[in-house]
């Protein structure tokens, strides 16, 4: 069995450090556009729905890769998973 060298590992995390940045990134800004609202989507015009559901798909993407990115770096099991008995 090969394993990784020390770049290849650096890689890894420095990617997985740009993937945690982008998701917090995003995440404050949906935070910051419902707290602008008053803490509803029913106080936004359209284009801040569009605005706040466009982030909100972008942070699942990137909340979905930083899921995968863990368990290969990790080894850490998806919380979500069904345990196998």
């Amino acid at each position: 069995m090969k394993t990784p060298d020390n770049n290849s590992v650096l890689e890894q995390i420095n990617a997985y450090r740009a993937v945690v940045l982008e998701y917090e990134g995003l995440n404050d800004e949906i935070h910051q556009l419902i707290e602008a609202h008053d803490g509803s989507t029913e106080k936004m015009t359209q284009a801040d729905v569009e605005r706040y559901r466009t982030l909100a798909r972008r942070r699942n993407e990137v909340l979905h890769e930083r899921r995968w990115m863990e368990r290969e770096l990790f080894g850490e099991e998806d919380e979500d998973a069904d345990p196998i008995n």
